[in-house]
């Protein structure tokens, strides 16, 4: 079997593959960069520490490491190993070494890498000589970021609209591998998982919070995407989560005294505190509970926990995190999509609640409360496509690029 190294865990995508490709035989190891969020550790992904012998956290990722760049200290860790796998500024520091990518799976940021901006690594543009050594460090980053992204044989791109511009001749393909462990993460192991939960003290927890509205509140709506509607430095992690708050409020309003049901949202992106303005001014305060930013082990625990999980509702995507997580959950989905961007993607779309303004929420909730068994069929199905399509068929392609033999589905175009 190949030893197969996927360095970057941004989002805990690579070490959701890593397990799946361990339990097909391989020898799959995790390589975190140095500066990656904690919570995207493995240890957020997982209820065991099984992990720790096939993860490794490098000397490198930081754009310092960039600057004062040590090309053993780069390549001297992925000796040995057959296929590389990478994400973020993985590209760049292993194109500037001299050994690129064999396969790029972007998590959403990585274009962004391949555009010189002035004064993206300088807090102040004061031109010393360090201000302009920075300057120039950056400028060659994006450069060998591009020329590692071009430089990859496969390249799994499900955000075409704006990585198709980078150009290059790899061998492309729109498949999307799961960003979901099915076998820790299922309905029926999230279940079990609570169970075990209750019958042992602990400290309160998001999770305990979650059984604690669950005891009181019906139906409960989960949606952990970032908070990003009025401000987007960005520019393209826009989602318009005001469509669901006002969707919710409309809800509570027409359910009248007798139902009680609540939004479970998360303080996490750069409009949490304009939601919350939102949300008072709607006068809903007592139906929302805001949680602290969470390990995706808990957000499984939450959203089997939930009626309702919710993604997006401004940009389509057809894949995402918070997709996956409440596909796999077998909660029926909130999200926003225009299937005709789609079209021979899949032998057929995962189920959705259609939300293109905010009384697509209000009708969905209360059709809810009087066909709540149509609901929960929709979850199920969502589940079973998620296992059908992505855990099974996307790794199976996925193996299929490791093993090369994949030829793609069409090759990237070329900037003009």
């Amino acid at each position: 079997m190949k030893r197969v190294a996927f360095i970057c865990n941004m989002n805990n995508n690579f070490f959701t593959m890593a397990r799946y490709m361990r339990d097909y035989g391989y020898n799959a190891d995790i390589f975190i960069l140095n500066n990656e969020f904690k919570h995207f550790h493995p240890l957020a992904d997982s209820f065991d520490t099984d992990f720790k012998s096939y993860t490794k956290i490098l000397e490198w990722g930081h754009f310092s490491n960039f600057v004062n760049f040590d090309r053993h200290s780069v390549l001297e860790p992925l000796e040995g190993y057959d296929v590389l796998v990478g994400c973020g500024k993985a590209p760049a520091f292993l194109n500037r070494a001299g050994r690129d990518l064999d396969i790029l799976i972007p998590y959403g940021s990585e274009i962004g890498l391949t555009r010189y901006r002035s004064g993206a690594y300088n807090s102040s543009p004061v031109y010393t000589r360090q201000y302009l050594l920075t300057e120039m460090n950056f400028w060659r980053f994006t450069r060998h970021q591009a020329a590692g992204m071009v430089a990859a044989k496969y390249f799994l791109d499900q955000y075409d609209r704006s990585f198709r511009q980078v150009g290059g001749h790899n061998i492309f393909t729109y498949r999307v591998p799961p960003w979901v462990y099915t076998p820790a993460f299922n309905p029926e192991s999230m279940e079990r998982r609570l169970r075990e939960a209750s019958n042992r003290s602990m400290m309160r927890t998001p999770v305990d919070v979650m059984k604690s509205l669950r005891g009181s509140h019906h139906p409960i709506i989960f949606h952990h995407s970032r908070h990003v509607w009025k401000n987007c430095s960005d520019g393209i992690s826009w989602k318009a989560n005001d469509k669901l708050i006002r969707g919710f409020a409309e809800f509570v309003k027409r359910a009248g005294p007798s139902v009680s049901p609540c939004l479970v949202t998360c303080e996490y992106g750069e409009d949490v505190a304009e939601s919350k303005t939102l949300i008072a001014e709607l006068g809903i305060e007592r139906h929302v509970h805001w949680m602290p930013l969470m390990l995706r082990k808990e957000v499984m625990l939450c959203l089997a926990l939930a009626d309702f999980g919710s993604s997006e509702f401004h940009e389509s995507w057809l894949h995402c995190g918070t997709i996956h997580e409440t596909l796999a959950a077998a909660r029926p989905l909130f999200h926003y999509r225009q299937d005709a961007l789609y079209s021979g993607r899949h032998t057929a779309l995962y189920p959705i609640i259609q939300v293109e303004q905010p009384l697509d929420v209000t009708d969905a909730l209360m059709r809810y409360l009087d066909e709540p068994e149509y609901f929960r069929d929709l979850g199920e199905k969502g589940r079973q496509w998620f296992q059908r399509e992505m855990a099974e068929g996307a790794m199976h392609a996925f193996v299929s690029m490791v093993e090369g033999r994949f030829e793609g589905d069409r090759p990237v175009l070329e900037v003009t």
